[in-house]
């Protein structure tokens, strides 16, 4: 999960805390009866509330050269952390994810600072690993072109022109689903699990790290698993 996704969540929890607040005090007015001052305040605390959240979520949503189409990349992202992960489990872990950044530099910055997966379970505990404050962006190597036109193959991700048929949070969703089998979190043999601390304000938030794949960027079977799942997605996204 990158940084917008928490903003967006964070925003959410907010505004229902703030509902729940206003509800608490009696503000909101019931369905029937006589509207009283409070309830007339309340109505409007309401508002601005809803207001300030929608316009909270417009500020992060997705946008592209075209406001009606979604640009977003697919990466595959390496640490000397993952190495290790890897290492440790005899086999090759790497982040997979997607960013609406051309420049894959503001990602790899951003998931540096988050220092993504680099905090792992110690029984009850959590501690934090080295490794994960340096990101490099690895090529996707096919065996193949794509045969979505909305698809495109760049030297380090792959592009995609997301349908109005599906938002990014939605492909998100459906793309780690499609890598479950995959997904270190998911495998009863990767202990300790990892997980990212994302800073929100003055406050923490501890997150597992679902974007963790066993995968081989430089395997041309693994590179065309990729870019089929993706297919499948925008396929099935259409027949809604």
């Amino acid at each position: 999960m990158d940084q917008e996704t928490v903003i967006k969540e964070a925003v959410v929890a907010a505004v229902s805390a703030a509902i729940d607040l206003v509800r608490a005090l009696g503000f909101i007015p019931e369905a029937t009866g006589d509207l009283t001052t409070n309830s007339r305040v309340g109505g409007q605390l309401f508002d601005e509330v809803r207001r300030l959240s929608q316009e909270s979520v417009l500020e992060n949503t997705d946008s592209g050269p075209d406001a009606e189409i979604c640009r977003i990349y697919v990466y595959i992202f390496g640490c000397k952390g993952c190495a290790r992960l890897g290492k440790r489990l005899k086999t090759k872990i790497y982040k997979i994810g997607s960013t609406t950044e051309h420049n894959l530099e503001t990602r790899l910055e951003q998931i540096g600072k988050e220092q993504y997966g680099a905090w792992s379970s110690q029984g009850s505990e959590l501690a934090i690993e080295e490794g994960f404050s340096d990101w490099v962006a690895l090529p996707i190597t096919t065996s193949r072109l794509p045969v979505n036109p909305v698809l495109t193959l760049l030297p380090r991700t792959i592009q995609i022109d997301l349908p109005q048929t599906i938002t990014r949070r939605a492909f998100d969703a459906r793309l780690q689903r499609a890598l479950a089998h995959r997904a270190l979190h998911l495998q009863k043999n990767a202990t300790p699990k990892q997980h990212t601390q994302y800073g929100m304000g003055g406050a923490s938030r501890i997150s597992e790290a679902k974007e963790l794949y066993e995968f081989a960027p430089g395997s041309k079977a693994d590179g065309t698993m990729l870019l089929e799942v993706i297919e499948k997605i925008l396929e099935e996204s259409c027949r809604i």
